[in-house]
């Protein structure tokens, strides 16, 4: 009980651990509203200044804003918080009640008119009976020795700290001893206590249960299965009481836009990827959201899964730099790690060309440097592709910009890495030592690194030979000196020999930090279907594929598709714009298409005649390109409908296109053919139609058809 019960069984005693300002360290899912007096209910958010007029300036003012976002804690009529004043005990309860989510809250609702089984229940207000009654079957409050609660005492710090630690399950926690010393130096231990003005058996302000109730929610590390205190797992800590579906995050900011903000973990790999920001949010420790790239931050999102509240460490800074080379001399005190690293009697450091040392962070310590390759400016996404551990992947004369905390040490590293995106091997001359890929776009680049004995070389993640790659390998290649001067000698070699094989199920795109990109949804011979999005340096424009192809893609080091290949004729429906005659070395036919508005020239495959001159406003021809390649290995040229009658697009709402005969004179002729428009393609009674040009209402067109009869085309008149 609160009061103290020295039958009640600890776990472990504990040290202690205090200090004033919000933990980062987890997430929260907290329901309460700690009205006091008022009607619980949600607040409204606001983005200029603090939630209430008498927080600016108070040391738990984090703590009331970040529950304020979540609708938690609600203030006076007259605007103000009253961190200082008391809080009842029936009032911290249904505080707690909340906290553990709708559940919890649904059944005190249900328990709101039982009489409480404490002697003085006529003096405990009967909004709190629910709560109370609540509270006490789940063994969070008992109550005195004289069997009552004592609703409208001030609720004391041990008091609030021993519900807390119940609530959230942690009564391991609590050592063997007696009260008020045993909940006490659990307070510490758990870091609930942390920030707050802790006087066991004295009053705890409204300030000071709002900071604890914020402490519990983001520190507590038994609330999500599977987490180990102190290693994020790249999960939310704390969901709430059965699921709610508000949560926090505490990490890096590795993107962040008006819109949306990225955070990713010590260990570099992503805990929360673009969320978007609430139409209107809290943000502490920066004046803009846009500058908080490369800073540790705490995020909470609300029940819509829009962030509402952002908290920023505060005291960073910024310093760029070129990472040291073998040349440059050790400064006193360090010992050379490698070409960039140093390390003191205190931790390591990054040195810079100019001789100065950036301390890095312990990972025992707030969660270790975070570091980025070809990180992007403030302001935009930071791209998944550059996202690492560690120092392993950065080379010495690489320009970099630190953001540091307020002791000086880099929380997080960005630097232009000479990294090459990936490319495809083309050759291999193993007496030369030699490795040859494409690379840029349709892999018109070719580049030539040589492999020394020092030369990393990786296939799928494991140490590998040159030797041992192959033609058609993906390779991400690192040059000495990012090439400059001429070097051609490969730091490192990593390449990858990945394939999924199936047919095409789907083709969508998404747009991300690199732009927009293709989406493949690839079903393989065991019936799975495995979405696999391209790589930036991939051109899904230039190879013809098609939902129901059979293919192989090759994946990249990212398990993103840097080559597809198909294994079956692909054809296609084009509008005909021109015919050519290329002479060069050798003649080669070619056919001049109309492609989503822009004018693109096919080369006929050896063999293939000229398909007929197109009359103005071009024909449509299906066509069929060599697997894997752009080369048209034949054109067969649709024919128009014959028809007596005019037929116009009625309509094109809701994704539905309705086309309608008419007369000469002006009326309609049967039944409208309705038409499914979706992704370029105009879909009718399981055949697909091509759709050319417009097709808003009042549009003429004309349909076309194969050899066979059937429907191939839509095109304007």
């Amino acid at each position: 009980m609160e009061t103290g019960d020295p039958s009640r069984p600890g776990a472990r005693p504990s040290g202690t651990r205090a200090g004033r300002g919000v933990a980062f360290g987890a997430a929260a899912a907290l329901v309460a509203a700690m009205a006091f007096g008022l009607a619980p209910g949600a607040l409204a958010q606001t983005q200029a200044g603090p939630p209430f007029s008498d927080i600016s300036g108070n040391p738990d003012a984090a703590a009331i804003t970040m529950l304020a976002s979540q609708g938690v804690v609600e203030g006076y009529g007259n605007g103000t918080y009253l961190p200082e004043q008391t809080i009842t005990r029936a009032e911290f309860t249904a505080i707690v009640v909340r906290l553990l989510g709708p559940r919890a809250q649904s059944a005190a609702a249900a328990l709101a008119d039982t009489t409480p089984a404490f002697s003085d229940y006529a003096s405990i207000p009967t909004w709190a009976w629910g709560d109370v009654n609540y509270a006490q079957g789940q063994g969070l409050v008992d109550g005195y020795p004289d069997h009552t609660f004592r609703p409208n005492d001030p609720v004391t710090s041990v008091e609030a700290a021993a519900i807390l630690i119940r609530a959230i399950g942690d009564t391991a926690a609590v050592p063997s001893g007696t009260w008020p010393a045993d909940y006490t130096l659990a307070a510490y231990d758990l870091d609930v206590a942390q920030g707050v003005t802790f006087v066991a058996n004295l009053p705890a302000s409204r300030g000071d249960v709002a900071q604890m109730a914020s402490n519990a929610a983001l520190l507590s590390p038994t609330l999500e299965p599977g987490y180990v205190s102190g290693t994020p797992t790249g999960a939310p800590l704390y969901f709430g009481g059965d699921g709610f579906a508000q949560v926090a995050w505490s990490g890096t900011v590795s993107g962040v836009t008006d819109a949306n903000i990225s955070l990713a973990n010590a260990q570099g790999a992503p805990l929360l990827s673009g969320a978007p920001l609430a139409s209107s949010y809290y943000l502490f420790g920066s004046s803009n959201v846009t500058t908080l790239q490369g800073l540790q931050a705490t995020v909470v999102e609300n029940s819509a899964g829009k962030v509402a509240f952002i908290q920023a460490q505060a005291g960073t800074s910024s310093q760029g730099g070129t990472l040291a080379s073998a040349t440059v001399g050790t400064p006193s005190g360090y010992t050379r790690v490698s070409d960039f690293v140093v390390a003191s009697g205190t931790g390591d450091g990054l040195l810079l060309a100019n001789g100065t040392v950036i301390p890095l962070v312990s990972t025992t310590s707030n969660g270790g440097t975070s570091f980025y390759l070809n990180a992007p400016t403030a302001g935009a996404s930071a791209d998944a592709h550059a996202l690492v551990s560690g120092v392993s992947n950065l080379a010495d004369g690489d320009a970099v910009t630190v953001t540091l905390n307020s002791s000086g040490s880099a929380l997080a590293v960005y630097a232009l890495n000479t990294t090459q995106p990936y490319g495809v091997v083309s050759s291999i001359n193993t007496t030369a030592n030699t490795l040859t890929y494409t690379s840029g776009s349709n892999d018109q680049t070719s580049s030539t690194v040589t492999v020394q004995s020092w030369t990393a070389v990786t296939l799928n993640g494991a140490a590998s030979s040159l030797s041992a790659l192959q033609d058609g390998d993906v390779v991400a290649v690192q040059v000495v000196g990012g090439g400059n001067g001429g070097d051609t000698n490969a730091r490192s070699i990593a390449a990858t020999r990945q394939t999924i094989s199936g047919t095409v199920a789907s083709i969508t795109s998404q747009t991300g930090p690199a732009g927009t990109t293709s989406v493949f949804g690839i079903t393989e011979t065991n019936g799975q279907t495995t979405d696999v999005t391209a790589d930036p340096s991939f051109d899904a424009g230039s190879i013809h594929v098609a939902v129901g192809d059979a293919v192989q893609v090759v994946l990249d080091g990212q398990g993103e598709a840097r080559l597809l290949q198909s294994l079956s004729p692909q054809q296609t429906i084009v509008l005909v714009q021109g015919v050519q005659t290329q002479i060069t070395t050798t003649t080669v036919n070619q056919i001049i298409v109309n492609n989503a508005g822009q004018n693109v020239t096919y080369d006929l495959a050896a063999g293939v005649s000229l398909p007929p001159a197109p009359p103005a406003g071009g024909y449509l021809a299906m066509v069929t390109f060599q697997p894997g390649t752009s080369a048209v290995q034949s054109v067969t040229p649709l024919a128009q409908t014959d028809t007596q009658y005019t037929l116009k697009v009625v309509s094109d709402s809701g994704g539905y296109a309705l086309l309608q005969e008419y007369g000469s004179n002006g009326q309609a002729v049967g039944n409208p053919l309705v038409v499914a428009q979706s992704a370029g393609a105009v879909v009718y009674s399981g055949t697909t139609y091509e759709a050319f040009g417009s097709l808003s209402a009042g549009t003429q067109v004309t349909l076309w058809v194969n050899a066979q009869g059937t429907y191939l085309g839509i095109l304007e008149s």
